[in-house]
């Protein structure tokens, strides 16, 4: 999702639910709809079987803006141009879109989910113009760069990222384990949000920031959104600050009492710094919730404004 001209509308990322995964927007206006293939090498039968749950929601009376299926791999006899790993139907030959066709109609037939008038070889020709191809040709480590655009400083090694990544797939696991929603009618796309089975960009964007910072915090110098408040310090004064604003962050995060209020002092600032591009630090700080700095005691004034000059040269390049 995070690779869409689009992907800053995403706001809502709906697990197992309608479909493998299906995005929202704030509103619940605007979807995007995923079915998932993970093996490297797929031929046009398993394409076709693979569109049958795409082709249910296209079918139904809800209504989805986008189409997706996301591949581990294709035959190369599939595409036109081998090249392109995003691409509609156009770049599938026209033998292979036939026998992807008929998969799909075969699929349809067997699928009690699927009525009767529904299958129907001319509606499936219709509905297979508005898929989107995409072939996974991306390493874990490349996902996660693209959730959240930090300072190439702070971007740890593809192993940290990684862990990142699977750190999301198992939040996007427990969703899927949360609760059963099997045979659950819905009157309206909205009432997902009822049933635990979503995450939101805002919680992933989290996720990784939270193992940034974990992972960098402790080695970061003067950055240099903090160099204006540093200086302002009596010279004597300076060194003695510096380390106690570390410590005083360290003892914040391994303060497991805490935990959940740590977090929604990341989440203000993160929120106040990009909400207001090019803010300085002082400026930022007069907009924090008080009551969540008043949760913290082991922060101060200058511990705080250090914390957000990292958050901040970590989310922009200076």
């Amino acid at each position: 999702m995070n690779f869409r001209d689009d992907s800053n509308e995403v706001h809502y990322f709906v697990v197992d639910f309608f479909n493998d995964l299906t995005g929202f927007d704030r509103y619940s206006s605007k979807s995007w709809d995923l079915q998932s293939k993970a093996a490297k090498k797929n031929y046009q039968a398993d394409i076709g079987k693979e569109l049958v749950t795409l082709y249910k929601n296209f079918s139904s009376s809800f209504n989805f803006d986008h189409y997706i299926l996301f591949l581990g791999g294709l035959a190369e006899t599939i595409r036109v141009d081998n090249s392109k790993s995003v691409f509609g139907v156009s770049n599938i030959k026209s033998e292979s879109r036939i026998k992807i066709e008929n998969a799909l109609l075969k699929e349809c037939q067997k699928k009690s989910y699927i009525e009767k008038e529904k299958e129907d070889i001319d509606t499936i020709r219709d509905f297979i113009k508005h898929v989107i191809f995409v072939i996974d040709d991306k390493e874990k480590s490349e996902y996660i760069k693209s959730i959240v655009k930090v300072n190439p400083l702070i971007v740890p090694s593809n192993t940290i990222l990684e862990q990142i990544f699977n750190q999301i797939r198992d939040a996007q696991s427990a969703k899927k384990n949360n609760n059963t929603v099997e045979g659950i009618v819905l009157q309206s796309q909205d009432e997902f949000i009822y049933y635990n089975r979503h995450l939101t960009n805002q919680e992933i964007k989290m996720m990784v920031l939270n193992r940034i910072i974990n992972n960098e915090i402790m080695q970061r110098g003067i950055t240099p959104s903090f160099f204006p408040v540093y200086s302002r310090i009596p010279e004597t004064e300076r060194k003695d600050m510096f380390e106690d604003c570390q410590l005083n962050i360290a003892r914040t995060i391994f303060d497991k009492n805490n935990a959940d209020n740590f977090w929604r002092l990341f989440n203000n600032i993160y929120e106040i710094l990009t909400n207001n591009i090019g803010i300085h630090i002082e400026s930022a700080y007069k907009l924090i919730d008080v009551n969540i700095l008043k949760s913290l005691p082991f922060m101060d004034i200058l511990s705080v404004k250090y914390f957000m000059a990292v958050i901040k040269d970590g989310i922009y390049d200076n």
